[in-house]
């Protein structure tokens, strides 16, 4: 999977992506541990596991390659 600029999203690298819950936007932080298919998983910035799907991306950047 690439990321909204063309870079590879693979383990290790730390990706931004938005989040969104009625009215409210902010951005989240994700180290990649696995990518498979259209689901990302990894650690966010307290250390918990945390999965998000998408279908491009079209909506997040790889803020620090691997």
């Amino acid at each position: 999977m690439k990321d909204m600029l063309g870079e590879a999203v693979q383990p290790g690298c730390t990706i931004a992506y938005c989040s969104r819950k009625g009215a409210r936007m902010w951005l989240r932080t994700l180290r990649v541990l696995s990518v498979c298919g259209n689901q990302i998983s990894g650690l966010n910035r307290n250390g918990r596991n945390v999965s998000i799907t998408r279908e491009s991306g079209e909506d997040f950047i790889v803020a620090k390659g691997a």
